[in-house]
């Protein structure tokens, strides 16, 4: 594997995948339901706004390797403004709010009987009641 900031989003979620899993690896078993929210890189490939081409929407975009994990909402909210903001053509500007966008995009869900919510890595409007996005 080339170095992860020459790496094209596929790849680097090909990389992550390793440890969370790629796309392929659940997509071949099927796994479908709630249970998938673990598996970042196949949740992330699944949002339409995931594009091979641009590593703003990749597991580097967002989040440094050699930091620890930043639990903190609001500082991703730059991150996604970095496409929000008038950079990437088809993405709109959310008419709702710009901050703590990771609360309604990207919402955190229980496995039943995990007792831990996961951040659900599907970009999209998520909605009250909404049935969970295979």
């Amino acid at each position: 594997m080339k170095k992860l900031g020459s790496a094209n989003a596929e790849e680097i979620s090909t990389f992550c995948g390793q440890c969370h899993r790629t796309w392929a690896e659940i997509a071949g078993q099927g796994l479908l339901g709630i249970t998938n929210v673990r598996f970042q890189p196949y949740r992330l490939t699944n949002s339409k706004c995931f594009d091979v081409d641009d590593k703003r929407i990749s597991c580097v975009g967002c989040h440094n390797p050699h930091q620890e994990l930043d639990r903190n909402d609001a500082d991703y909210d730059a991150k996604c403004q970095t496409c929000h903001a008038g950079g990437k053509p088809a993405a709109k500007a959310c008419k709702v709010s710009k901050t703590d966008c990771v609360s309604c995009h990207m919402p955190k869900v229980e496995i039943p009987g995990s007792h831990y919510r996961f951040t659900d890595h599907q970009i999209r409007v998520a909605r009250a009641n909404d049935r969970y996005p295979n």
